[in-house]
């Protein structure tokens, strides 16, 4: 189960600001972290979700003058859809339905 405390979100940014002040770009962080998403077992529909909303918050980013801000928002934003699939492989393994792929 993930914890969406704002005790993980700080030590998130701590990450990302170690990762961007070694010179490591943005636009590789977020692809990075979609590389990642996409490689683990969520439902089809959620890694849509995560590729749109990488490809906005990387938008957004290139458009802004702080990065870690959208790095950090998209993250939080991950952390949603984790949750979500969680729910609902849970609510499929209750009904008999097999929820992983």
């Amino acid at each position: 189960n993930i914890n969406q405390s704002a005790e993980v979100i700080l030590q998130l940014r701590e990450t990302i600001y170690d990762l961007l002040v070694n010179g490591i770009s943005p636009s590789l962080i977020f692809n990075q972290i979609i590389l990642f998403l996409c490689q683990r077992n969520y439902e089809e529909s959620i890694k849509l979700s995560l590729i749109n909303n990488a490809h906005l918050y990387c938008k957004r980013e290139s458009l802004g003058k702080t990065p870690i801000i959208h790095i950090e928002a998209f993250l939080a934003k991950v952390m949603i859809f984790i949750v979500k699939d969680s729910k609902i492989k849970a609510i499929l393994s209750k009904k008999g339905f097999v929820g992983n792929k």
